[in-house]
């Protein structure tokens, strides 16, 4: 996927992906945390396999990412089964 077109689409996402949050929830978020996030769930979201879920257990840390988190974040992307969770 071109550069241009990863941008504008991730943008994008992040906007769905801020309206979707409770404020309560965001305010636990180091600065810049909602970003991290959104991308790290897009990231995953492209790479995904058709018909597959995907998973991913990320602890991110200052040296790693430039961000730390006090709590791992389990991203999962699938297909419409709620069962999963």
């Amino acid at each position: 996927m071109p550069d241009t077109l990863h941008k504008k689409l991730s943008q994008k996402f992040l906007k769905v992906f801020q309206s979707a949050l409770y404020i309560e929830d965001a305010k636990t978020f180091p600065k810049d945390g909602i970003k991290f996030l959104s991308n790290s769930l897009f990231t995953l979201a492209l790479e995904r396999e058709k018909d597959l879920p995907n998973i991913e257990i990320l602890t991110p840390t200052i040296s790693k990412d430039n961000i730390e988190f006090d709590n791992s974040i389990i991203n999962i992307v699938n297909d419409d089964m709620p069962f999963l969770v």
